[in-house]
């Protein structure tokens, strides 16, 4: 049996301090519940952010891998397809480049009634020759290279 002394004696009221005390330490604990329960909450919501955060960086992976995406897909434009072509690759690196032709080369042929062989005679004389708007290339014909083989040399 335990013993108790009560107020009278001690002229204390232990039945109301003990009761105090214990009401302080369950506050103390509600309020630790409490605080738990809050750090419980904002991990979950860190996690839920974290498994968006995953599932976008998945998909911007597929996008960025997917060549038929149109925010990916490199592509090449001419303002004129009969002076230049062009064709983009993935490996290209993607940007805005501008070329501009001032001038697209003109045909020119001389007819010939043909050689028999490389060491067939041509007429000697001089031969200019010009690329663009270049300087003229002049090549003498003369004894030593009047054959298809020596003026190849």
């Amino acid at each position: 049996m335990p013993i108790k002394i009560d107020g009278v004696v001690s002229g204390l009221n232990t039945d109301s301090i003990v009761t105090g005390l214990l009401n302080i330490q369950k506050q103390q604990l509600d309020r630790m519940a409490l605080r738990k329960n809050n750090i419980q909450l904002r991990q979950t919501a860190f996690k839920a952010i974290e498994t968006k955060v995953l599932s976008l960086r998945a998909d911007a992976g597929v996008l960025s891998r997917n060549t038929n995406n149109p925010l990916t897909r490199l592509s090449v434009t001419a303002s004129n397809k009969e002076a230049i072509s062009a064709t983009a690759t993935a490996a290209a690196t993607a940007g805005v480049y501008r070329l501009t032709v001032n001038s697209t080369a003109q045909t020119h042929q001389v007819a010939s009634q043909g050689f028999e062989d490389a060491d067939s005679q041509i007429s000697q004389g001089t031969l200019e020759v010009r690329l663009g708007a270049g300087e003229p290339e002049l090549i003498t014909i003369d004894g030593n290279n009047n054959t298809l083989s020596g003026l190849a040399s």
